[in-house]
């Protein structure tokens, strides 16, 4: 009976293997098969750019880090650049300067930044990664080639000023030979080696590439202040002349020290040399045409301009010790009607005496001819010539007047005159009065019996030049 049974136990007890399931094997499967995708993935984009990238403005979609990294590093072997100011202009190239990049640490920034660990996500857009890939050069390298420049520009022209006026500007610069001079070649190269992270083409040195480089400006900037503070001098209102940055930087001293001076007494000398020559008028000689069309040449009297040269000369300094520019109104101690300082410089009525012609006429505010006569003027051969030149009535008188000549030896006047009418020309020494002891005035009369210096006219025209002359009004005495 044990012989019977012995199969069917067997038999049942595999049955339940046989009709078995197991339904978490696809799940678990599809797991791992998404995991090494993914993880797969990782590992790709830790090495790999994903699609869509640019790196630094560059594409570099599905480029391996280590080719990003020779991208960036590339361009080194062909760069090169220029330093300029204080007073170099050196090209430098690459080997020369040493220069290097480490593209490989900018690469594996880069890739750690664009985030493997999310590729998925990143799959779906584009991305711009900025990571500094800075350029790092041999200073000790630069240094040597700074250096060597700079003594080169400056041993160029070593007796050039550090600072010179420029005529072109108008201004002080420092010259490019005193610029090298001054270079520090160890802070020029580290200026450099900083400005290199961009790769510019040029790099310009400034102060703080320069040993002694404030004091320098500081210098340029004093001389600059007074040269800016040109000034307009203004006669009656009129532009008359104008001292400019250049006449500035004559009157202008350097120190060793750096020290800037300004010379007032050569403005001084300017003011009463070459400026008084070029506006002052009085007892200059002076060409006008007369209304009737007669050119005359005349010089002498005291009408006309006469600047204050001192008192100019301290306003013009005070003005450049300001630094301000601005204009000046001439101070003077005389003036005239008009700013002509060679011809006619008085207005249009004016009284005019021709000794040659033996005629006098005045003119009014419109040119024509308001008075005129004939005169007996000084006679000359005695050495009583009327004085010639430029005048202006200084007294007007009518009644018993007494006119009396120097005291000879005797302690008498040499002449006691009684007139009616005095119209002083020259103080109270010469003027235009009527004289009863003549009866004939003009022609050459004053060649053989002519005055003692005044202008002889006869009672009528005395009184009627009274009447119309003012104090003030000018007197032109002339041949």
């Amino acid at each position: 009976m044990p012989a019977h049974m012995s199969p069917q136990k067997n038999a049942k007890a595999k049955a339940p293997r046989g009709g078995s399931r197991r339904p978490w094997v696809v799940p678990v499967a599809i797991v791992g098969v998404t995991a090494a995708v993914y993880l797969g993935g990782v590992a790709v984009f830790s090495n790999v750019f994903m699609p869509q990238t640019r790196l630094n403005g560059q594409d570099v979609s599905l480029m391996p880090g280590a080719d990003a990294a020779a991208l960036a590093e590339g361009p080194l072997s062909s760069y090169s650049f220029r330093v300029t100011g204080d007073g170099l202009d050196l090209t430098v190239t690459a080997d020369k300067a040493g220069l290097s990049r480490d593209g490989q640490a900018m690469a594996a920034k880069a890739l750690a930044a664009q985030g493997a660990w999310t590729w998925p996500l990143g799959l779906a857009g584009s991305r711009d990664l900025e990571v500094e890939c800075p350029v790092t050069a041999d200073e000790s390298k630069l240094e040597g080639l700074i250096a060597s420049a700079a003594q080169a520009a400056a041993e160029a022209d070593p007796g050039e000023k550090d600072i010179a006026f420029d005529e072109a500007s108008g201004t002080y610069v420092l010259s490019d030979a005193a610029l090298a001079a001054h270079i520090d070649a160890k802070a020029a190269a580290a200026h450099v080696t900083e400005a290199l992270a961009d790769m510019p083409q040029t790099i310009a040195l400034g102060d703080e590439s320069l040993s002694g480089g404030s004091e320098l400006h500081d210098a340029l900037t004093r001389l600059n202040a007074y040269v800016g503070a040109t000034q307009a001098l203004t006669l009656g209102g009129n532009q008359a002349a104008t001292v400019d940055a250049a006449r500035i930087a004559g009157w202008l001293s350097q120190g060793d020290d750096g020290s800037v001076t300004l010379d007032t007494q050569a403005i001084a000398d300017w003011c009463h040399g070459e400026l008084s020559d070029q506006l002052d008028s009085v007892g200059t000689e002076r060409t006008y045409t007369r209304p009737d069309g007669k050119v005359v040449t005349v010089s002498g009297g005291i009408y006309g301009w006469c600047i204050d040269g001192g008192a100019l000369a301290e306003q013009i300094a005070a003005a450049l010790e300001a630094g301000a520019a601005g204009s000046i109104e001439i101070p003077c101690t005389s003036s005239a009607a008009t700013v002509n300082p060679h011809g006619q410089d008085w207005s249009a009525r004016y009284i005019d005496v021709d000794r040659t012609e033996q005629h006098a006429r005045f003119y009014g505010d419109d040119g024509s001819i308001i008075w005129e006569s004939d005169v007996v003027t000084g006679q000359p051969n005695k050495g009583h010539d009327t004085p010639a030149g430029v005048w202006s009535i200084t007294s007007r008188e009518h009644g018993d007047i007494n006119l009396r000549g120097p005291v000879g030896d005797d302690g008498e006047p040499e002449w006691d005159s009684h007139v009616q009418y005095w119209m002083g020309v020259v103080g109270s020494a010469v003027g235009f009065h009527n004289a009863p002891w003549r009866s004939q005035f003009g022609g050459n009369i004053y060649t053989w019996y002519g005055s003692h210096g005044c202008i002889n006219l006869s009672m009528e025209k005395a009184d009627e030049l009274y009447n119309v002359i003012q104090v003030g009004d000018v007197c032109i005495v002339h041949d």
